[in-house]
């Protein structure tokens, strides 16, 4: 990862499109090809192909907590 300014496509989408790795792909037709992979999903919210990550307390500075009423309910 590097900084907006210097990331691939930061020049405009000709930069992307004119990458190596994507020597050969028709960006035309780029809609019309089926994915190599599709998921099968029970459901629109189905999630079980993403990782699982235990959940945290969202960070909030010190300074917001002591002027902010958290709710209990969440």
């Amino acid at each position: 990862m590097c900084d907006a300014d210097h990331r691939l496509g930061s020049n405009g989408f000709e930069e992307i499109e004119s990458h190596p790795f994507f020597d050969g792909l028709n960006w035309d037709k780029l809609r019309a090809h089926k994915s190599p992979w599709l998921p099968d999903l029970k459901s629109d919210e189905d999630c079980v192909n993403f990782d699982h990550f235990d959940e945290e307390d969202p960070f909030i500075p010190l300074e917001d907590r002591k002027n902010r009423k958290v709710r209990q309910d969440i």
